[in-house]
């Protein structure tokens, strides 16, 4: 490790570094450090991306999909724990006798080139990672950072600053090569049971933070409201613990307000000052005290670290929004362990939605069958949960392990109601549905359960376009997904993306103009009597005019004047209390007024014309 570390830094002879799995965060972070760096970076992934076309532009060599002949001029061939051994990129480097690492031994051996800090623990890293990066970047450290996801405020997961000496890692202990780093700094946030499909257990778990923490030369400072953490740091010399009380720094005054969270930090007893952080959540103010306890230790003054915490925005994926109105909040967050959906709904009680629905994607097998009544009890949180299919990871299924087990452990601990939606491409359907006015949506997983939230917002902001067009006070139901099973006699059919019930002609026209206007497809709907919908149901905007003007019938001597959502039958028998003949006919038929006139209907040889 230390031969390759030197060979990094010998900038006069740039390496050759290709890698394998570019597109991913972690590998696309390495990439970003070693262009920085000024290495000849090349990549190869499955598919490319929004990142990979970044890197690019950055002097990255990409190709894909995976392929021999990229590493044949490599020095060095750089894979992630995602990679198998059969790769054809991969086999191709060890056949030619190539060398092969791993990302976190690329990723130690660059942190040994500067003083690292390493940040450490079983949830809140990448968030921690990205504060203190942030914090110390704005005190004028020029830090370079690795962070597992995109940081807005930070521009990219990773930058190199030749600069600065400091840098800024977020240590991965999913596979044991946390214990690969040597840093000057780490900070441990917390240490609980996770990733046993690795680990046989929390004593090997402590194993592998112990040879992390026996590595580090400098401050370790931990966070001691978590037990096993102060029981690995709190004796080691010149440890620096936070937490709520009884530790070196400590948060008083809290007052949660819009998404903000402002409090006193005391250190040793000592008023600092005051922070707004500006990112909501209690477990957010434990992670900014383990920024501000690596500032003090880098040498940023407290007002720099206080003004820097106040304009820190966030991770993506973590307690993100997607979108807001005043009608609904949808969030997306990385949570996939207890400890963590219980500080994300936590977080979002503080908001004060009328209702929290989550929709929760399980992360692996193995944790699903280990945690799946620590899943149930967190969940009781929230007001209506929704549950996708396993998200397997590399992992293969255990038998009677689903979706259904975590739905089962939420029935078990509360009387929240649960349900399974099965695939994460059509769990937006019941999602979308279920939804009221004043709602919060939050998706978790730290699998791709991301993308039913953005189709749902994507779609409710033309829903909430539709019934704006239909004018104030128009009482007009509206609804995303609505399932056409419910409005057809034969009771099959895939959901309306857009369900628009008009109560006046007004509305029904605005409607049809905003459909017009804007290209989006549209159909009228009657009482749905013989109509069969396919199981993908109908995109675009489905208007039922059956209620409001459209469900009126007025007598006026011998005229009868019916609203198009009229049922035949309810004609018919107004008619005969009138004393008006002629409309016996109707009563067999099981439409309404504009379906009959539409098709046209007829019964005993009589038909709406005659």
């Amino acid at each position: 490790m230390k031969d390759f570390s030197e060979r990094l830094m010998q900038q006069d002879k740039p390496m050759r570094v290709h890698l394998i799995g570019v597109a991913g965060s972690g590998m696309s972070g390495l990439a970003s450090l070693l262009i920085g760096m000024g290495h000849r970076v090349s990549g190869c992934d499955r598919v490319t991306s929004a990142e990979t076309e970044r890197l690019q532009r950055a002097g990255l060599q990409f190709s894909s999909p995976h392929n021999a002949q990229s590493v044949s001029d490599a020095d060095v061939v750089v894979y992630s724990s995602a990679i198998r051994d059969e790769n054809v990129a991969l086999f191709a480097a060890r056949e030619l006798g190539i060398a092969t690492v791993r990302r976190a031994e690329c990723l130690a051996a660059i942190l040994a080139t500067k003083d690292g800090v390493i940040i450490s623990g079983t949830h809140g890293k990448t968030t921690t990672s990205a504060m203190s990066a942030h914090v110390l970047r704005r005190g004028a450290i020029n830090p370079s950072h690795y962070v597992g996801a995109e940081i807005p405020v930070l521009g990219v997961n990773a930058h190199w600053d030749e600069k600065g000496e400091i840098m800024v890692a977020e240590g991965d202990e999913s596979d044991g090569t946390l214990a690969l780093y040597k840093s000057k700094h780490a900070v441990v946030l917390n240490v609980e049971e996770e990733h046993l499909d690795f680990y046989s257990g929390i004593d090997h778990i402590k194993d592998v933070f112990t040879t992390m923490l026996d590595r580090t030369s400098g401050s370790v400072i931990y966070c001691a409201e978590c037990p096993v953490a102060t029981e690995l740091c709190a004796p080691r010399e010149g440890s620096i613990s936070y937490g709520w009380k009884d530790a070196d720094y400590t948060a008083i005054n809290l007052k949660e307000q819009g998404g903000i969270v402002a409090y006193d930090v005391i250190y040793k007893g000592k008023n600092l000052g005051r922070v707004e952080l500006g990112v909501p959540g209690r477990h957010n103010v434990l992670n900014s005290l383990g920024a501000i306890a690596l500032a003090g230790v880098c040498g940023v003054n407290f007002n720099e670290t206080s003004r820097a915490l106040s304009t820190f925005a966030g991770a993506r994926r973590r307690f993100e929004t997607k979108y807001l109105s005043s009608k609904l909040r949808v969030i997306d967050d990385y949570a996939h362990h207890p400890t963590e959906l219980a500080a994300t709904l936590q977080t979002a009680r503080s908001l004060k939605p009328k209702r929290i629905v989550v929709l929760f994607q399980p992360h692996r097998f193995s944790r699903t069958q280990k945690l799946a009544d620590d899943f149930g009890k967190a969940l009781q949180a929230a007001d209506r949960v929704f549950v996708t299919d396993i998200y397997p990871a590399s992992e293969l299924p255990i038998e009677g392990v689903t979706g259904q087990t975590i739905v089962d452990a939420v029935r078990a601990n509360g009387k929240v109601q649960a349900e399974v939606v099965g695939a994460v491409p059509n769990a937006h359907h019941a999602v979308g549905n279920s939804l009221r006015e004043g709602d919060m949506l939050i998706t978790l997983g730290a699998g791709n359960v991301h993308e039913a939230g953005t189709k749902i917002s994507k779609d409710y902001a033309v829903l909430e376009e539709i019934q704006r067009e239909c004018g104030a006070g128009s009482d007009a139901k509206v609804a995303l997904y609505e399932p056409m099973r419910k409005h057809s006699t034969m009771l099959v059919g895939g959901p309306a993306q857009y369900w628009v019930e008009p109560q006046t002609e007004a509305c029904f026209a605005q409607a049809v103009k905003y459909c017009r206007d804007r290209g989006v497809a549209v159909r009228v709907l009657g009482r749905g009597s013989n109509l069969l919908v396919r199981d993908g149901g109908i995109r675009g905007v489905v208007i039922h005019p059956a209620k409001g003007v459209f469900g009126d019938v007025t007598v006026s001597g011998d005229t009868i004047t019916a609203g198009a959502g009229v049922r035949f039958k309810k004609l018919a028998s107004v008619a005969q209390k009138a004393g008006l003949t002629g409309f016996e006919w109707m009563e067999g038929i099981p439409g309404n007024v504009g379906g009959g006139l539409r098709m046209p209907a007829g019964a005993l040889g009589t038909a709406p014309f005659d």
